[in-house]
This record gives C-alpha cells, structure tokens and sequence, in this order.
C-alpha cells in the first residue's frame, strides 16, 4: 500500500522537475513528432470521409490529403509514429464510427511487423485520449517506460485535468496539413550502405492486423494495403519480401509500389532511406491514385467515384 502510494507521486515529482537525462523510463513528450497531437484534434472535427489513410510515419508522411482534395476526394491520414497493428487497431476502433470511410489505404511497412510498439505506445499515450481501451492496451507492455509515461499522463490529464496548448504547424523542414498530411522539402544526400534486414511476424502484430481487416470486412468497407517505395538501396536489403507479400496477399487488395517503376530518385525524391519528401509524395500519390480508380472500377457497388 505504501509503495502504491508513492509510485505514483514519485513519478509525477520526478517528471515534472527532473532534467531529460535523468529520467530515460519516462518518456512525456506531447506535441513533439509526428504531429499526433493537431492530428487527434483535427480528427474529432472530422466526420464522413471517402479515403482513410492509416500506417506509420509512410502513411502520415507518404498520403498528402490536399493532393486528393483537389481530385474530388475527401480524405484522413490516421497515422502515427512508428504505429504497428497493435496502436492502429486501438485508433480504428476509435475513429470508425466517425469517418465512416467508403475505402481504407493502410500502408503496410514490412518492419511495423517486426517491432514490439514501444515506440508507438508512447506516441498514443503522450497525444491522445487516456480512455479505458488505451490504458488497457498500455497494461499489456510488460515495460516500465510505458507503465511510468501511462501513469504520469493518468495524473496529468485525468487527475491535474492539464491541457497541451495547439503545436505550431511547421516545425524546422515539416509542415502539418489539414487531413493528417506531414510535408517534408528536405532531401536524402547521402549513399547508405544498409545490412540485412530479415522480415518476419511477431504473433500479436500479425493477430492485431487481421482483426482489423476483419473489422472493414465486416462493415463492408473496401480496404487496400500498399508497401510505399523505400530507396532502391534500402530496398535491396529487405529479405523475405515474397512471404511477406503472400500474407498481405491473403487478408486484402495489396500492392508492392517497390516493383512498379515510379521514376523515383532516391537522392531527389527521399529524406531518407525510407521516407518521401515533397517530391516523392506527389509521384507516388499520383500513382496510387491511378491505381485506387482502376482497382474500384472493377468492384461492382462501389461508391468512391
């Protein structure tokens, strides 16, 4: 009893006057990258989309909704910071109902797979509502930097009712956009040399991922997953991209854009290995789009016109 007592006042005195590199197993950071933050709040503004765009940083990063604004389509980036399955599931379960969206794009990074969600965990926890199905979720990572950061957000948000104030929408090369959508000027200069990178699935990813095709499938909502290009040398590093093709092939609609020649150029188009700049964005979305309308003129019923 006594040491539930001061857990958590500890934690709270230690955050709010300790200096950062004194307290590595707290990790507050809200509004910082990523834009999770302006994208939350945007999004409980939001209802009633055509496309609803979901993934890590690629997707937040690689679907600029102002360029399927001027198509015609209405359009939301539910994206996150290193978000895997398990975070993602968590944010469709709670956006659902809102955007009811006519078609799902989620961008399926073979390496958000691969990866426990740490990271993403503490994007989720920092930026967005502290309700029952985020704590519970965050209760499931046996890691004492979520339990502390969740406990610390508990007292500051629930309890203190402290409120973050709007983040500013540019921030050094990135730039927020109305939908979710991060612009990045910034290019790739350098030529990396990249090891192996073995694909495989951890279990509750791969668990979490099909559950949430179920639930689309279950609302009858169409839903695309893209492997967005990486840099063609990175790319060439990747082992068991067949396997992981096969499976995404089994759930969904999936297309590998890596094998499709976009023109891309890995100095021009990146701001690094794996992630579009402007440049990049506008050719691959281009792309993609081409690709959305020729797949949905082929299901009967569809409704994205």
């Amino acid at each position: 009893m006594f040491a539930l007592l001061c857990y958590p006042i500890g934690i709270l005195v230690w955050e709010s006057l300790a200096p950062d590199y004194l307290k590595p197993n707290i990790r507050w950071r809200p509004a910082t990258t990523g834009y999770l933050y302006s994208r939350l709040v945007e999004a409980d503004t939001v209802t009633n989309v055509d496309i609803l765009f979901m993934g890590s940083s690629h997707a937040y990063r690689g679907f600029n909704t102002q360029y399927f604004h001027e198509k015609g389509y209405k359009s939301f980036v539910l994206g996150s910071k290193g978000q895997t399955p398990l975070q993602g599931k968590l944010l469709l379960e709670k956006y659902l109902n809102r955007f009811n969206p006519k078609l799902v794009v989620y961008e399926v990074y073979p390496v958000i797979f691969a990866i426990d969600g740490v990271e993403s965990m503490l994007d989720v926890i920092a930026n967005g509502e502290l309700d029952e199905s985020t704590i519970e979720l965050a209760l499931t990572y046996w890691n004492p930097i979520v339990w502390n950061t969740l406990t610390y957000g508990i007292i500051e948000r629930n309890i203190l009712g402290e409120t973050k104030e709007t983040e500013p929408s540019e921030t050094g090369d990135d730039k927020y956009w109305s939908g979710g959508y991060v612009e990045t000027i910034r290019t790739n200069a350098s030529e990396e040399e990249f090891p192996p990178n073995e694909i495989f699935f951890r279990e509750d990813q791969l668990e979490a991922f099909k559950q949430m095709i179920q639930i689309l499938k279950d609302r009858k909502i169409e839903t695309i997953l893209v492997f967005a290009p990486v840099t063609k040398n990175y790319y060439r590093t990747l082992k068991g991209i067949d396997s992981f093709s096969s499976v995404m092939d089994s759930l969904a609609t999936y297309y590998n854009f890596n094998d499709i020649d976009l023109n891309l150029n890995d100095s021009i188009d990146y701001y690094d290995h794996h992630h579009f700049n402007k440049s990049g964005v506008r050719k691959f979305n281009e792309a993609l789009l081409d690709t959305i309308q020729l797949h949905l003129s082929t299901q009967p019923g569809h409704l994205l016109n």
